[in-house]
């Protein structure tokens, strides 16, 4: 709880900024209930506690709030929540509306959490802050009457504060865990089972002309930057097709497209590989992105009626010109030159629409290391490596093709130590292990040693 400011020293120092501290004890700061609702906001002398009494999506906000977004890039807020309510979207409009900085938040607190959310978006003073209370599946908020949030405070802050957090550099969403990827951008992540697969599975939320976009909280871990491959095995049964990763190069963030080509309307497990060379070797906080592929090009040539894909969403020629600017950025353009010039593009249906927002992606696994190769396709040894494998991933049994005899099958995990062995044999049981990745080395009769990296579920 914040100690409050007299007056006095206000009129010593009136250039400080200290009404971006909303501090919520003796007074509700500003904030009210948004919507014809009879949920409650009261400031109870210790801190301002929204108390839900129906069903629905909780919002309460404030047109005081004055945070200079050009200065502070965080909001920083401690509450407690005893709601069924487990995540907060934050908007500096009242309606809110996209895009949004979401948090999730824990349920059941007997004390406060501390959350930071990123406003690095906004810009210039904004004075309008709504926070809406939210389920990370979705929809509604199914809440019992007298189910409450409580704010201690909310406060803008310049940076994240410097917080040493575990370097995990595999992620494989086993029982509840969503693995620390719960920063959320038109997206909701939590974790699932599809396919006797335990998985983190992501929806896109609000058709926008900006992609979703799912993060590993700044908070919780960091992917070692020393590191620089990424392998994600993904299930795609949304109908969109463009999957980033993002981390920092050079301090600024920048995108990396996987290989082979990501697809859509998956009906089975895929393996992308990232080249993540270039990024720095600090700590990443790695982005998980999602969109439409833009079939736009800045150097295309169109002519008139020809439709293309931009900012999720369909543009069609209006003129057979075609600008530096992408369809979206040229049609503003031209609006707010004086005079305004003709539109080269129109856009066909609505914008954004294009976005799947019904369709999840399920994530398997993530691994980031120092190999080049697909997960399940690298060879390792000798060249003249004779060996299939099947099935990969195995959950099992772990089967062995080759052209010569085999002799004996070992399983190593990737600090070298051995796990399993069998001989004679042309299969393996690997169902003790731990999820993961292994390698297996089979010696076969005529010599030969063959091994090849295989992920087990």
């Amino acid at each position: 709880m914040k100690t409050k400011i007299t007056f006095l020293f206000l009129f010593i120092i009136p250039f400080l900024t200290f009404a971006q501290q909303f501090n919520t004890p003796g007074d509700n700061e500003g904030f009210v209930i948004v919507g014809t609702t009879t949920n409650t906001l009261v400031a109870n002398g210790t801190d301002l506690v929204l108390t839900m009494a129906k069903s629905g999506n909780p919002v309460i906000a404030t047109a005081t709030a004055n945070i200079d977004a050009d200065t502070n890039n965080y909001l920083e807020i401690s509450l407690k929540n005893n709601s069924t309510t487990d995540q907060l979207r934050f908007s500096n409009t009242n309606p809110a509306v996209a895009p949004f900085s979401n948090i999730v938040i824990t349920k059941g607190d007997t004390s406060y959490q501390t959350y930071y959310v990123d406003i690095t978006a906004w810009t210039g003073i904004v004075n309008v802050l709504s926070i809406v209370g939210k389920p990370t599946t979705g929809g509604y908020t199914f809440v019992g009457a007298g189910e409450t949030i409580s704010i201690d405070y909310i406060k803008p802050v310049v940076s994240l504060p410097i917080v040493v957090t575990p370097e995990v550099n595999t992620f494989s969403f086993d029982g509840a865990s969503n693995g620390g990827f719960t920063t959320l951008l038109r997206a909701t992540a939590v974790q699932a089972t599809e396919s006797s697969k335990e998985t983190l599975k992501i929806t896109c939320t609000a058709a926008n002309t900006g992609n979703s976009k799912v993060s590993l909280a700044a908070g919780v871990a960091h992917v070692g930057g020393l590191n620089k491959y990424a392998h994600i095995i993904i299930k795609n049964t949304s109908s969109n097709n463009a999957f980033q990763i993002a981390g920092l190069v050079g301090g600024v963030v920048k995108s990396f497209n996987p290989k082979p080509v990501f697809t859509a309307n998956d009906t089975d497990y895929m393996t992308y590989d990232f080249d993540l060379t270039t990024w720095d070797d600090a700590n990443q906080q790695p982005d998980l992105i999602i969109g439409v592929k833009s079939t736009w090009a800045a150097t295309g040539v169109y002519a008139v009626n020809d439709q293309v894909i931009s900012s999720n969403s369909t543009y069609k020629n209006l003129t057979g010109i075609n600008t530096t600017n992408n369809p979206r950025a040229d049609i503003i353009a031209n609006a707010a030159a004086v005079p305004p010039l003709p539109q080269n593009w129109e856009l066909v249906g609505i914008e954004g629409a294009l976005l799947d927002i019904t369709n999840p992606i399920y994530i398997d696994q993530i691994v980031f290391d120092n190999e080049k190769g697909n997960l399940g396709n690298r060879d390792f040894g000798s060249k003249s490596n004779t060996i299939a494998i099947y099935p990969n991933p195995a959950r099992n049994v772990l089967n062995v093709k080759s052209d010569n005899t085999i002799s004996k099958i070992d399983v190593y995990d990737m600090q070298g130590k051995k796990v399993a062995s069998k001989n004679n044999t042309s299969d393996i049981n690997v169902s003790s292990l731990g999820k993961g990745i292994y390698i297996i080395s089979v010696l076969q009769d005529n010599g030969s040693v063959a091994s090849k990296q295989f992920v087990k579920e």
